[in-house]
């Protein structure tokens, strides 16, 4: 039987946990990608759709679309496009030809491939 202080203890260890998590990654996304020795298309891979010149519908459909997945759209990457297919991306609300152009282009811009299936 778990006790109430128990309980307690737990709840505060799991938020000491989150705040952890929430710094480190505060501290990731401070590093200049810049400063780093990567190569231009690895750097270019990891950054956030939402540092990207995207237009606003693009950005709503792939917020949408990251909805139902574990990443939240606003810490996606452009190597993340690849989660979905593009025939996901046609069924996608409001996911017309020039958006899926835009997320096409930058996969080719990444050196990536989105997936057929």
């Amino acid at each position: 039987m778990i006790t109430e202080q128990e309980y307690a203890n737990a709840l505060a260890t799991i938020a000491a946990y989150k705040k952890q998590l929430q710094d480190r990654i505060a501290q990731i996304d401070a590093v200049d990608l810049n400063s780093l020795d990567v190569d231009p298309i690895a750097r270019f891979r990891i950054t956030k759709l939402i540092d990207m010149d995207l237009s606003r519908r693009t950005i709503n459909v792939l917020a949408a679309m990251f909805d139902h997945t574990d990443i939240k759209w606003y810490q996606a990457r452009v190597q993340d496009l690849t989660i979905f297919s593009k025939i996901e991306y046609r069924r996608a609300r409001m996911c017309g030809k020039k958006t899926l152009d835009e997320i096409k282009y930058l996969c080719e811009q990444a050196n990536i491939q989105l997936r057929t299936r």
